[in-house]
């Protein structure tokens, strides 16, 4: 019988393990191959839209609040794409 915003944390904290596999397969991939330079400015991004995710997980669940999580979500997504096409360019 938690608060909404104690549920909200625990749902933010677990959304944010779920990309974290991911991006840490790309850095260290990227470290492997010696081009941690070709994602170096897109690893930043990809920290302020998963901040971005966790405050707007963190503001409410209204349909307004899941389009915008959906959307950050949506642009950590592009940014491993782009990072990936670095490694593989």
């Amino acid at each position: 019988n938690d608060a909404p915003i104690i549920t909200r944390i625990a749902d933010a904290h677990a959304n944010c393990l779920e990309n974290l596999p991911l991006f840490a397969v790309i850095v260290l991939v990227a470290g492997q191959m010696n081009k941690l330079e070709a994602i170096a400015a897109l690893a930043p991004l990809v920290l302020y839209a998963r901040v971005g995710q966790s405050l707007a997980h963190l503001s409410g669940t209204g349909k307004l609040n899941v389009l915008v999580r959906a959307t950050f979500w949506a642009v950590q997504l592009a940014l491993f794409v782009l990072m990936l096409s670095k490694l593989c360019g």
